[in-house]
């Protein structure tokens, strides 16, 4: 399988990436402007926070979790008077996923 349609991890794959007309774009102007800002389009594994050589998590296969959690305007009851203090959103999240080329139990140890 050739690589630009393999699972990425992180992200989309570069096949993927081109549905993307935002990213696209800043990838046109710079090679490493998406890396620099930490842009990565959603797809793959969507395993967030891999920004440091995610490119090398590719495979064929691929199995992932995602969970987030919301917490929808929780200070804005106390902090009605000040909108933009009150209109925080926060969000938690764990991201965990694999992805192999064979058996994932064939790993060499």
């Amino acid at each position: 399988m050739p690589i630009h349609k393999s699972f990425f991890l992180a992200g989309a794959n570069p096949e993927s990436q081109h549905d993307y007309t935002a990213y696209k774009m800043l990838s046109n102007i710079s090679s490493n402007l998406s890396r620099e800002l930490h842009l990565a389009p959603t797809g793959g594994g969507n395993v967030r926070g891999l920004f440091q050589d995610y490119t090398r998590l590719v495979g064929r296969k691929i199995v992932a979790v995602n969970f987030e959690l919301v917490l929808q305007k929780p200070l804005a009851r106390m902090l009605r008077s000040v909108p933009l203090v009150s209109s925080i959103v926060p969000v938690g999240f764990v991201d965990v996923g694999q992805v192999w080329n064979d058996n994932p139990r064939s790993v060499s140890r």
